[in-house]
């Protein structure tokens, strides 16, 4: 019997782990509904792993020390303090070493109570506990060779973490409740714990189908979108995408983005004086001075003249300047924003102008782009109320940037109409506006891929007025943990700039990458070198991975 219980044990171990893999996220109407795997039998043998854990709630309830920390940082203490930020709806920011004290006792009951609800999940069977648990713990068969008690303790403060992690995104609400429920008694404080874990899974559920419903709503009659779609996703979008902007890779390629923009047009004093008056080294990255520059060196050369004295030369340069550089804070629009990133955190650099279809801030307009009008320079803005836009002047904007939206919009028509809208609201003159585009990298590929500059998705933005700059651009792979192989979030920035705009000239489509492998698949030969060249690459990381642990060992 022992050994008939160790072989099922093993054989459904196997399957599990063979064929396990998230709840995928589907949409049935106006709800959000998670799928399992259709296999019966890998839910029942990974359920039977999961059991031979033990009780999950003979090892709560816990409260690490570090996050009774982080979070009685960002509560309230009983002082007068507390009293007046309550009195304004919000909570005060700095604490002393009393008020921690006092909140640390309240931080660690809170984080008790969900250490006992998220082991009450963990007792459920297999299918409510992914529904319950994605996103919060390692929900991969356990590892036999782990001690169970270890194993269930390091799901337990995964889990606490990441709790612990979206009450502090944003505490001035989510922790607003936690002081009348704590003082209502214990069946107070479970539900508020509860809540808290209902609404973290329900915003992982709304990640998981954000882009999905987003580019859903957009292909929605030609980009029109009913008024059902659009109230679904305000209602699922703006959550999930202000998480999304609080990532790490995504904070990372927007500020790319605010540095990019910023070198071209000078904005920093010292880099724009670096920039003038510093030695031939100093202006090797191109900005918007350089091609006006090399005009004037052109027309000297055709003249037969030589090179300027360093007298002129530099006066010439502060004369360009004066008439290129724009003011000390550029015209930034940013189009599908979100958040407001750039007027937010850059808003010393750029005057920022943000527009989605579903605002996730309020300095965020309203605005669907495919339908939003461009008026005659200098023209008044069209706002249908505060918080919505209806037109804009053309060639109002210094800058503009594309953070995840092409790969969003409905189709290569789509993205045509919003590139050639972006050439018409830039700068019109050629050199005096830049476009950034910032995607996924499957979808755009990478700069330093010289087989991706050629790419018919570059040529039909070049096509409709701008032209790829050849500075190096981003390219962002942040690397899996051990025990996971590959990358994740591979993230590329390509910048362009205003070249001569093509009058009257219909809106040239824009296929990504995915749009030009559907309408040509790859021959079994393709796809035998592709995989071929991943495996000479992993090999390769692998070996880098060997020596870097050598060197290591070794010092």
């Amino acid at each position: 019997a022992v050994a008939t219980g160790v072989a099922t044990v093993a054989a459904g171990r196997e399957a599990a782990r063979s064929r396990w893999r998230r709840p995928r996220v589907t949409r049935r109407g106006a709800a959000v509904a998670a799928s399992t795997p259709a296999d019966a039998a890998v839910d029942g043998a990974s359920q039977v792993l999961w059991e031979s854990l033990g009780d999950p709630l003979s090892e709560v309830p816990i409260a690490p020390g570090y996050l009774v920390r982080r979070l009685a940082a960002a509560l309230p203490g009983r002082t007068a303090a507390r009293e007046a930020g309550a009195a304004r709806g919000s909570l005060p920011t700095q604490r002393g070493p009393d008020e921690r004290t006092e909140a640390e006792p309240l931080a660690a009951q809170l984080l008790g109570q969900l250490s006992l609800e998220v082991a009450r999940l963990m007792r459920l069977p297999e299918p409510r506990r992914r529904l319950g648990l994605d996103g919060l713990l390692d929900l991969s068969p356990p590892d036999p060779q782990e001690a169970p008690g270890r194993a269930l303790r390091r799901r337990l403060h995964q889990a606490l973490h990441h709790l612990s992690r979206f009450l502090l995104h944003d505490p001035e609400v989510r922790l607003r409740g936690l002081a009348p429920a704590a003082a209502g008694g214990s069946a107070c404080l479970q539900r508020f714990a509860a809540a808290v874990v209902s609404s973290k899974a329900s915003l992982r559920r709304a990640c998981i189908s954000s882009h999905a419903l987003h580019t859903r709503v957009l292909g929605a009659a030609g980009g029109r979108a009913s008024e059902g779609l659009c109230s679904e996703l305000y209602g699922a979008y703006p959550g999930a995408a202000l998480v999304h902007m609080r990532k790490r890779w995504n904070l990372a390629f927007h500020a790319w983005c605010a540095d990019a923009a910023a070198h071209y047009f000078l904005l920093d004093a010292d880099r724009r004086r670096s920039w003038a008056t510093g030695s031939r080294a100093s202006r090797s990255r191109v900005t918007v001075l350089t091609e006006e520059l090399r005009k004037v060196a052109a027309a000297r050369r055709a003249a037969g003249a030589g090179r300027l004295p360093p007298a002129a030369w530099d006066a010439l340069v502060r004369e360009t300047a004066a008439a290129e550089l724009p003011p000390a804070r550029a015209r930034l629009l940013d189009v599908g924003s979100c958040g407001n990133y750039f007027g937010l955190e850059q808003g010393n650099l750029f005057d920022v102008t943000a527009v989605d279809l579903a605002p996730a801030h309020p300095s965020v307009l309203a605005c669907d782009f495919l339908q939003l009008a461009v008026g005659s320079p200098g023209a008044a803005w069209d706002a249908a109320s505060p918080a919505s836009l209806q037109s804009l002047p053309a060639g109002a904007f210094d800058v503009a940037v594309f953070a995840l939206l092409l790969s969003v919009l409905p189709g290569p028509s789509a993205r045509g109409l919003a590139v050639a809208k972006v050439r018409q609201l830039l700068r019109e003159r050629p050199g005096l506006g830049l476009f950034i585009v910032a995607d996924t990298a499957k979808s755009i590929g990478r700069h330093g891929d010289s087989a991706a500059r050629g790419a018919a998705w570059v040529s039909a933005v070049e096509a409709a007025g701008f032209r790829l700059l050849r500075d190096p651009q981003m390219h962002l792979s942040r690397e899996r943990g051990r025990d996971h192989g590959g990358y994740s979030q591979r993230v590329a920035c390509w910048s362009f700039v205003t070249a001569a705009s093509p009058a009257g000239a219909e809106p040239v489509p824009v296929p990504l990458r995915g749009d030009e492998r559907e309408l040509a698949p790859r021959g079994e030969g393709e796809r035998s070198a592709a995989r071929e060249a991943r495996r000479r690459l992993r090999e390769a990381r692998a070996r880098k991975a060997a020596l870097r642990r050598q060197l290591l060992a070794e010092r």
